[in-house]
This record gives C-alpha cells, sequence and structure tokens, in this order.
C-alpha cells in the first residue's frame, strides 16, 4: 500500500518552482515606464488641439452671435478700439457674445482683445492667444468678413480686420 503524504509532495512542488528573477522584474518595469511616457505625451498634445478645437468652435459661434446681434439692433454698439472686450454697450457686451468669449478665454487662459467700428464700414473683429501646440501658430483672429485666420506672433488690428 502507498502512502501519499500532500504537505511532502506540496513542499517539494514549491520548492521547485522557479520565480522571477530581479532583472526580469526591472526590464518590466522599465517598459512600462517608457511607455507610460510615450502615452502621456500623446495626451498632451492631444489636449493642445483639442483646446485649439475649443477656440475655433467658440469664435464661429460669437460670429453666429454677433451677426443676430446686428439683425436685431441694426449696429455693432458703440465704437470700440481699444480692445477691452468687456466694453460697455458694444455688441461684445451682449449676454450671449460675453458668455462665449468668458468661455473661450477659460479655455485659453488668455483675455481676448476686441474690436469693432460703428462708421462705414460697419466690422468688427477679435483676436486672442492660444495655448501654445507647438506648431508655431499661437494667436488666431476672427473678424466680420468671415475670417478665421491663426498666426505666429500677436496682430495689430486696424479698421477692425484681421490682418
Amino acid at each position: 500500500m502507498v502512502v501519499f503524504n500532500i504537505s511532502t509532495f506540496t513542499m517539494k512542488r514549491i520548492a521547485n518552482t522557479r520565480g522571477f528573477t530581479l532583472i526580469e522584474l526591472l526590464v518590466v518595469i522599465a517598459i512600462i515606464g517608457i511607455l507610460s511616457t510615450v502615452v502621456l505625451a500623446s495626451l498632451g498634445v492631444a489636449k493642445s488641439k483639442g483646446s485649439t478645437a475649443g477656440v475655433r468652435s467658440s469664435l464661429t459661434q460669437l460670429r453666429t452671435e454677433v451677426n443676430l446681434y446686428v439683425n436685431d439692433n441694426g449696429n455693432y454698439g458703440t465704437a470700440l478700439a481699444g480692445g477691452n472686450c468687456s466694453a460697455a454697450s458694444t455688441v461684445f457686451t451682449s449676454p450671449k457674445a460675453g458668455a462665449i468669449i468668458t468661455a473661450m478665454q477659460g479655455i485659453t487662459g488668455y483675455t481676448a482683445s476686441c474690436y469693432n467700428t460703428i462708421n462705414n464700414p460697419l466690422a468688427w473683429a477679435l483676436t486672442t492667444r492660444m495655448k501654445p501646440d507647438g506648431s508655431g501658430n499661437d494667436y488666431i483672429c476672427t473678424d466680420s468678413v468671415g475670417a478665421l485666420k491663426v498666426y505666429s506672433s500677436a496682430q495689430n488690428i486696424t479698421g477692425s480686420v484681421c490682418p
């Protein structure tokens, strides 16, 4: 009759099992570190591109809102040459336009500059700096003629039109 001792069998089995070496564990940790670095770098680029898309969307909404304001009021309000978007009695202080500009400034982290004229030609423009995305195009401008342009440096707005 054969007597089977389970505790002896288990001990022998554990003693013969080989674990991971320190080198193997370090290699796996290094590979995980490299992969996480690549993923985090990709997320940073995607975030800045998302920010740029958000600004473009806000400017398109602003253009629509300004056109609606002019249809309702027949003008852009008082003339604004100093760039202050929150100056009283301008198209940019209408509730919807003001909310769009505030949201856009929240995305970019920069203050927008607004311009409008009340003489012929009736015109307006808005420019702001975007979060740098590495493309070199860190400034954006939109105006009453429908332009939506990006620039590598700040632009002087003259005549309330993007240069």
